[in-house]
């Protein structure tokens, strides 16, 4: 059985076909579908300092969650 570990992501929309988009290291330049391509914090304060020194509006739209990674998921 794998790990799981709990870490913040900042999300960027969900849509009914493709799913939850999440912001990716590129910052404003790029999100994608793929969880394990997500940029993750282990604190939402760094979450909110990443979202900030990247001029990502956070709201209702775009915003910061918990997701749950495997160790699978983190080697990636």
């Amino acid at each position: 059985m794998e790990n799981k570990r709990t870490l913040f992501v900042i999300i960027s929309g969900k849509h009914k076909k493709a799913g939850t988009y999440y912001i990716t290291q590129q910052a404003g330049k790029k999100a994608t579908t793929i969880r394990s391509k997500a940029v993750k914090f282990s604190t939402f304060i760094e979450a909110q300092e990443f979202a900030k020194q990247n001029n990502i509006t956070l709201d209702a739209h775009t915003y910061i969650g918990e997701e749950d990674f495997t160790t699978f998921d983190l080697r990636r």
